[in-house]
C-alpha cells in the first residue's frame, strides 16, 4: 500500500480526540469540521479557487462559543435529505472553582427550515455557514460531557438525534421537537424505551461507542473508562418498543477504551444463518488493539490482537474502510506515539484470520482522530488524519491510481463482450 502526505494544515491551538467530525452536506461534498480547545471551529475542503481545486481552510464562527470556554466534543449530521446541516458542540465555561463550572451542549441548524427558504441554496458557502453559526440553542447540562454521536431513532417517524455520555454514567438522548424545531433531553423511561440498551447507570464513564442497524436488528457497542465493553443485539421491527435480544459484555481490557469501530462484513461473502458478519475493532490507552469477530453470534469470544500495534504509546483512534478500493475493508488506527497504522486481512485466510500489518507512517504530533472519504470530488478515497494542532491529508500515488482504473475498465469491457455474446445465442445474459 502506498499512500503519501498531500497535504498538512495547521490548526489555531491543540484540539482532543472528540473533537472533530466529518460532514456530508451537499450529498457528495465533504468537509472536515475540527474545533480547537480555544472556542475556534475551521472548516477544511476542496473548493474551486480561480479555475484549480485546492484545498481551504475557513473558521467558522459560531454564536455562543466564549473565548475562555474550552471545547470537548463536535458531531454533525444532515437533516431534509442533505440540506439542513446541524451541528453539535459540547464545551466547558470555566468559573472560580471546578465545582463552578458551567456545561453546555450548544446545537447549531435546528431552527433553518429550508423549505421556507429555497434561497438560502443560493448563497455561498461561507454565508451558508454564517447563518448556520447564528441559528443555535443551548442545552446546559449536569455533569461533564464525553462522547458525543448521532444516531437515527425510530419511533414511528424516523429522525436522527444526539448521544451524548457524561460523568453521571450515563448516556443521554437530545431530540428536537418538530414544533418547537428545538432539542431537549428525553426523560430517562423514553430513553429506555426507545434505547433498552441505555437505560441503566454503567459502572464507569463510557469513553466510546458505535450504533449499527441492520434490518430489523441494531447493533450497539459501548466502551468504558474502566476497560469494561458490551455489547448489545436488539430487535427493532417495532419501533414503538424495541426489545433486547442478546447481551455480551466483556472486562479484558485494564485501561480506558478510547475508540470502538463495527466492521462491516464483505458484501460477497456467504454468512451463516443469524449472521450479520460483522466484527468490532476495539482500541484501549494501555493495551493492543484487537478485532472481535462474529459478534453477532459469538460477542467478545472471537477475538485477535492487531500486531505491534502497543508499540507506539496508547491507541487513541480507529477507522474501518476500503482504503485500496479493492473490495476488503482495512483497519487504520493512530496512536498517540505520532504512528499511523494500516492492516490487511489476507484474502486467503478464513474470516477470523490475522489481520497484517501493511503500512505504517510516523507524523509530527500524536493522532486524535481518523477520517476518509473522497474529499476530493474525483472517485479517490483520502485518509484524512487529525493530530494535536494539525490535519494531514494523504493520498494514493496517483500514477498508480490511474494505471488501476485502466486495468478494471479493461476488465470490465471483457466482461461486457462476454455478455453480448452470450446474449447474442439467445442464453440469458450473466447477471
Amino acid at each position: 500500500m502506498d499512500l503519501r502526505q498531500a497535504h498538512t494544515v495547521a490548526l489555531p491551538s491543540r484540539t482532543n480526540i472528540y473533537s472533530s467530525c466529518l460532514l456530508d452536506w451537499p450529498p457528495g461534498q465533504f468537509h472536515l469540521l475540527v474545533a480547537s480547545l480555544q472556542g475556534s471551529v475551521v472548516c477544511l475542503d476542496y473548493q474551486q479557487v480561480s479555475g484549480q481545486l485546492r484545498l481551504t481552510s475557513t473558521s467558522i464562527q459560531f454564536m455562543y462559543l466564549p473565548a475562555d470556554a474550552e471545547i470537548v466534543a463536535m458531531d454533525c449530521f444532515c437533516w431534509q435529505r442533505g440540506k439542513r446541516p446541524v451541528i453539535g458542540i459540547t464545551l466547558v465555561k470555566p468559573g472560580q472553582g471546578v465545582e463552578s463550572r458551567a456545561h453546555f451542549l450548544n446545537i447549531y441548524g435546528a431552527r433553518r427550515d429550508c423549505n421556507a427558504a429555497p434561497e438560502a441554496e443560493l448563497q455561498s458557502l461561507s454565508q451558508q455557514w454564517k447563518s448556520l453559526g447564528e441559528d443555535w440553542q443551548a442545552c446546559r447540562l449536569a455533569f461533564t460531557p464525553f462522547k458525543l454521536c448521532h444516531v437515527v431513532v425510530d419511533d414511528g417517524d424516523e429522525d436522527t438525534a444526539f448521544l451524548l455520555s457524561g460523568s453521571d454514567c450515563r448516556i443521554h438522548l437530545y431530540r428536537c421537537s418538530q414544533q418547537l424545531l428545538t432539542f431537549q433531553e428525553d426523560e430517562s423511561s423514553v430513553v429506555r424505551s426507545l434505547f433498552p440498551e441505555f437505560g441503566e447507570v454503567f459502572p464507569a464513564c463510557v469513553t466510546s461507542m458505535d450504533v449499527r442497524r441492520q434490518g430489523e436488528h441494531r447493533l450497539t457497542a459501548i466502551g468504558l473508562q474502566n476497560g469494561d465493553m458490551q455489547l448489545w443485539q436488539t430487535d427493532i421491527s417495532r419501533s414503538s418498543s424495541p426489545s433486547v435480544l442478546r447481551t455480551w459484555s466483556s472486562s479484558c481490557l485494564d485501561g480506558p477504551v478510547t475508540s470502538l469501530c463495527l466492521l462491516a462484513p464483505v458484501p460477497s461473502r456467504v454468512l451463516a444463518p443469524g449472521d450479520c458478519g460483522y466484527s468490532l475493532v476495539a482500541t484501549c490507552a494501555v493495551e493492543m488493539a484487537a478485532v472481535f469477530h462474529h459478534v453477532k453470534l459469538c460477542g467478545f469470544s472471537i477475538g485477535a490482537a492487531l500486531a505491534e500495534s502497543n508499540k507506539f504509546d496508547s491507541v487513541l483512534c480507529t477507522c474501518v474502510t476500503d482504503l485500496d478500493s479493492d473490495g476488503r475493508n482495512e483497519i487504520i488506527i493512530g496512536t498517540f506515539g505520532h504512528m499511523l497504522l494500516v492492516y490487511k486481512q489476507n484474502a486467503s485466510s478464513s474470516d477470523t484470520g490475522d489481520f497484517q500489518l501493511v503500512f505504517q507512517h510516523r507524523l509530527a504530533q500524536p493522532i486524535y482522530a481518523l477520517f476518509c472519504c473522497d474529499v476530493v470530488g474525483d472517485g479517490l478515497p483520502r485518509l484524512l488524519v487529525v493530530t494535536f494542532s494539525a490535519v494531514v491529508i494523504f493520498q494514493h500515488d496517483l500514477t498508480q491510481a490511474a494505471d488501476r482504473c485502466v486495468e478494471r475498465l479493461k476488465v470490465w469491457t471483457e466482461m461486457d463482450k462476454l455478455r453480448n455474446a452470450i446474449t447474442a445465442k439467445g442464453n440469458t445474459p450473466l447477471a
